[in-house]
């Protein structure tokens, strides 16, 4: 979806950046939906961040569950991998057509964030 379709989908006035290092990659966060952030990449929606409870996957899977619960929502389809900073984990759903995705980050066995997107663009590890 361009940044032009996200605008008219979500009502927003959505702008690329004025300094054009920032151009290729940024973050825009509808007025309407203050919990999530959207990743914009090369003028398109590549991947949607969600740091707070309330906003769960089709699955009900939300920030503060627990990493248990995913393994058993989403079984053998989830991998695991240590997460790079804390001593938590990344786990990753790879869509059946494989490129999409959802992964979720962990910390004390409790998801922090989620996000889904690309399968390029949730394997970025500084968003």
């Amino acid at each position: 979806m361009s940044l032009s379709q996200l605008n008219a989908a979500l009502h927003e006035k959505f702008e690329k950046p004025q300094n054009k290092e920032d151009q290729g990659c940024f973050y825009v966060n509808p007025t309407k939906h203050p919990d999530v952030s959207l990743m914009i990449e090369n003028g398109h929606l590549v991947r949607i961040d969600v740091d707070k409870a309330g906003v769960a996957t089709a699955e009900g899977v939300q920030v503060g569950d627990s990493e248990e619960h995913a393994k058993q929502v989403y079984g053998s389809r989830l991998k695991i991998a240590p997460h790079q900073y804390t001593d938590g984990h990344y786990l990753t759903v790879r869509s059946q057509s494989g490129g999409n995705g959802i992964r979720f980050e962990t910390d004390n066995g409790k998801i922090e964030t989620f996000y889904a997107g690309t399968y390029e663009a949730i394997q970025y590890v500084e968003g």
